[in-house]
């Protein structure tokens, strides 16, 4: 009797990458926002703290296509955009308020 073939070594085939899709496959456009925009989370004495701006465009990519949730790591920590609840939850369970804030624009150089 024929012995059954040995599993492929782990990593030995290719595999297709993450994230991106063949090029047939229509994609969904996400459109940035009119004017960019800062996500603020609202910290225990109630003042407003900007997420990083990496951070803050992933919250706004997945606003923009809809999703209900969206996680990240902020502080060597997981935490989690609930969108229709407004909140953040942090990796101990306790939800803040966030929000979606237009960012300054940057002031203009005084040229006199």
């Amino acid at each position: 009797s024929l012995a059954p073939a040995p599993p492929a070594a782990y990593g030995s085939t290719a595999l297709p990458s993450q994230g991106t899709a063949p090029a047939d496959v229509p994609q969904p456009e996400v459109k940035p926002p009119a004017e960019p925009v800062s996500w603020q989370l609202q910290a225990k004495n109630g003042s407003w703290l900007d997420f990083t701006p990496a951070v803050s465009d992933k919250i706004e990519a997945a606003k923009q296509k809809g999703e209900k949730l969206c996680g990240f790591m902020a502080m060597a920590e997981p935490w989690v955009i609930v969108f229709e609840k407004s909140v953040v939850r942090d990796s101990s369970g306790t939800d803040r308020a966030v929000r979606r804030e237009p960012k300054a624009a940057p002031a203009a150089p005084d040229t006199e």
